[in-house]
């Protein structure tokens, strides 16, 4: 006679199918990992989110790059996500439609939000991959004529800065940019 538990899960599911790519069961599971990383919290702090990030990378420091990620997500600034802003950063992150893919990869590399992505700003973003995923180079050289050679192929007027427009014409034909944030996870 006793009650079985209820799974508890987001109270706005409808409307989160809409703004998403996720299925009501996508969307349950992705609920449980917030709750579980926020410690059953409302929200996920910068710290929280690191935290799990780390967790799928094995052998490398994903730190900086999940910190870029954080950024992109948390649309109102506040250094926290709900679960709300945790769903829509996935769905992007994940899209498979190409102009979502573009717009997100270009807040990942611009970092200060000013729209546009300055050398320093590609170059801290590449940083970060080849740490997470642990790669052994001699990275200051490497990173740096990877940057210069992606910066001088990209930022067409050669301004020294890649606006959007600049960015997705040049993923559109190299997708090099774009696929260098696909990660994949080598969970722990």
């Amino acid at each position: 006679m006793g009650n079985a538990p209820t799974r508890q899960g987001p109270d706005n599911i409808e409307e989160l199918e809409q703004i998403c790519n996720f299925s009501r069961d996508e969307i349950q599971v992705l609920y449980d990992n917030f709750n579980r990383m926020s410690d059953g919290r409302s929200t996920v702090t910068k710290r929280d989110f690191i935290k799990g990030y780390r967790k799928t990378f094995d052998g490398g420091d994903a730190r900086k790059f999940a910190e870029n990620v954080f950024r992109t997500f948390d649309t109102d600034g506040n250094e926290k996500l709900d679960f709300r802003e945790f769903l829509v950063g996935l769905s992007c992150k994940s899209a498979t439609d190409l102009q979502t893919k573009i717009e997100w990869s270009f807040r990942v590399y611009d970092r200060n939000g000013d729209g546009f992505i300055s050398r320093q700003e590609m170059s801290s973003v590449l940083h970060s991959i080849i740490r997470m995923y642990g790669i052994e180079c001699n990275i200051p050289e490497a990173v740096a004529k990877m940057t210069r050679d992606l910066y001088q192929s990209v930022d067409a007027d050669q301004d020294k800065s890649i606006s959007f427009d600049e960015f997705k014409a040049a993923v559109e034909q190299n997708s090099v940019l774009l696929d260098l944030l696909q990660t994949k996870q080598t969970s722990r």
